[in-house]
């Protein structure tokens, strides 16, 4: 029974390839579960919306108690005379300085409308304003009548508040990032937890014999659509100036499950008659190394200015270098264990591109596959593209509001010389007597006599898809913490994506300028539930982040989990 067990898992494997997961470790993300939001500094931008990378900081919280005045900035002009007119530049109107009182004036309010000169130019402003509520009230009552480009400017009155400026200036400039190292390691699993295995598999020895009952409890913890183990290693390294940034991020997609119906295999032995079936299944391995160059900055949006104060928007255009590509499509693939027999029909079709490497088949022994890599170059099979378009909307001083949408048009094409396919049909029957069994190669031999089809040739190129999502979100910022929301709906169900919405929330808490808490929740998607913590830390010139996340549960019961740390250079 062992033995065909072995043979089955064998089958299965050769025809699925490596057992891997879409998502993103950097520590600021496993911290959040997955959560975007402004507090995705640094190269964590290029990952989630590339808008963050002209992103501004909130205003300034200044204390009560100092003496702060306001003033709304209408309009700068060179001439003197133009300083009691307003010129519109898309307009042959001159609106006077008269016309712009009784705008002011329909609500009964008093404006302090005066013009300043200031080196060479005139600035037309409403002065001495007590409070950012009313300079804010202006501000949207001149736009609403054509002036766009008016601004609100804060007038300090203290050392204390200059200092404060200046030290927030001078931390707004410290906006580029070198990271060299940026990585995590993900383990987890759709099924077994931890106290699973401390009962199960550490512990088992203590149950003794099992009985059916026992079996089907150990069975009933394997979902019907199969037992998926995902392993991750991910890494990051770019740069960053300001608004510009350039990233590299080996990514590898794939998907291996083993199914249910193998575990009863094992168990039950040869006494179940009902097929374990694989049919309609794809299994997908794709490795990639992107090259992202990413830009932000600010807009101005007038379809957006009744409601929000600023704008930003990015794009990351994206170099996609495939590094492999395998393919697994069962037509066909069905076990069927019975009192004498055991059945074997499978019908697939694998494609894959390993820079030149082939398959070859050995057509005496069944299973028998080596790889040719005469052919293998140094040079990649795959090239291709995808794009990143992103937006950040700021209501008012604590809300904004984002989206993002990630790997669009995303596609890689596998040249000419190095995209092969692989057919495996087969009808196999293994008579189940003991004496048959005892003959050395009797396994071997009964399935090759059911091989109908068994060849490896060349093709030509063909595309894969590069997975896409898109992600909106939500953030409420006060004095020291930052709460942000995100819902994502992926593309497609391939190479660990997932249409499934995830629906996810994270927090950061930062007690002192140079020291922030992480953490967040989130449900849904290909991971299903996920929490996390993590630190990150400034000291001088240097940034260090780490975070711990699980998934499926938390402690005990959590069914895996992932360590990331990252240290970049800012300055």
């Amino acid at each position: 029974m062992n033995k065909v067990f072995f043979y089955s898992l064998t089958i299965f494997i050769l025809s699925t390839g490596n057992v891997m997961a879409q998502t993103n470790l950097s520590p600021r993300s496993a911290a959040t579960a997955q959560t975007f939001g402004t507090f995705s500094q640094g190269l964590d931008a290029v990952s989630w919306n590339p808008s963050i990378l002209a992103y501004e900081k909130k205003a300034i919280q200044v204390p009560t108690e100092v003496d702060t005045v306001y003033r709304s900035h209408l309009l700068t002009t060179e001439l003197e005379e133009q300083s009691n007119s307003i010129y519109v530049s898309h307009s042959i109107t001159t609106l006077f300085t008269n016309d712009i009182k009784e705008v002011l004036y329909e609500d009964s309010l008093y404006a302090n409308l005066q013009s300043l000169k200031e080196d060479s130019a005139f600035n037309v402003i409403i002065d001495k304003i007590t409070n950012h509520t009313t300079a804010d009230f202006y501000l949207r009552l001149m736009s609403n009548e054509g002036y766009e480009n008016t601004l609100i400017d804060t007038i300090f009155h203290s050392a204390e508040q200059i200092d404060q400026v200046e030290k927030y200036k001078h931390e707004k400039e410290k906006s580029s990032y070198l990271e060299l190292l940026n990585m995590g390691f993900m383990l987890s699993n759709s099924s077994t937890d931890a106290n699973w295995i401390n009962t199960n598999i550490l512990n088992g020895s203590d149950r003794g014999e099992l009985d059916n009952a026992a079996k089907n409890e150990i069975i009933s913890i394997f979902p019907e659509d199969g037992w998926r183990i995902n392993s991750l290693i991910n890494y990051k390294a770019g740069l960053r100036i300001k608004n510009v940034a350039l990233q590299i991020s080996p990514d590898i997609y794939s998907e291996f499950v083993i199914p249910r119906g193998l575990f009863k295999l094992a168990f039950d032995g040869n006494e179940m008659s009902e097929p374990i079936d694989f049919s309609g299944r794809k299994n997908q391995f794709q490795a990639v190394i992107p090259v992202a160059i990413s830009y932000g900055r600010q807009i101005n949006v007038p379809l957006f200015n009744n409601f929000a104060q600023r704008t930003y928007f990015g794009v990351s255009a994206k170099y996609l270098k495939g590094l492999a590509y395998f393919e697994s499509a069962f037509n066909t693939l069905s076990i069927t264990p019975s009192q004498d027999t055991i059945s074997v029909q499978a019908d697939m079709k694998t494609i894959y591109s390993l820079a030149g490497a082939s398959m070859e088949v050995d057509p005496e022994k069944s299973f028998s596959y080596s790889f040719n890599t005469d052919e293998i170059n140094n040079t990649p099979p795959g090239s291709g593209y995808a794009f990143d378009l992103g937006l950040i909307v700021d209501i008012n001083d604590q809300l904004s509001s984002s989206i993002a949408i990630t790997n669009l048009l995303g596609k890689i094409k596998w040249s000419d010389g190095t995209a092969y396919e692989h057919r495996l049909k087969m009808n196999s029957q293994i008579l189940m007597d003991l004496d048959s069994l005892d003959q050395e190669g009797y396994i071997d031999s009964s399935l090759s006599a059911g091989i109908e089809i068994d060849t490896n040739i060349t093709i030509s190129s063909f595309q894969t898809k590069y997975p896409g999502a898109l992600t909106l979100g939500a953030e409420y910022s006060l004095d020291k913490i930052k709460l942000a929301s995100n819902l994502k709906f992926g593309f497609s169900n391939e190479l660990g994506a997932s249409t499934t919405p995830r629906l996810s929330l994270g927090v950061e808490f930062s007690p002192l300028k140079w020291l922030s808490l992480l953490g967040g929740a989130s449900v849904g998607g290909y991971e299903g539930f996920q929490w996390g913590s993590g630190i990150s830390m400034r000291l001088l010139f240097l940034q260090f982040s780490c975070a711990y996340s699980e998934y499926g549960g938390m402690l005990n019961s959590a069914k895996g989990f992932s360590f990331s740390l990252s240290n970049s250079i800012v300055f």
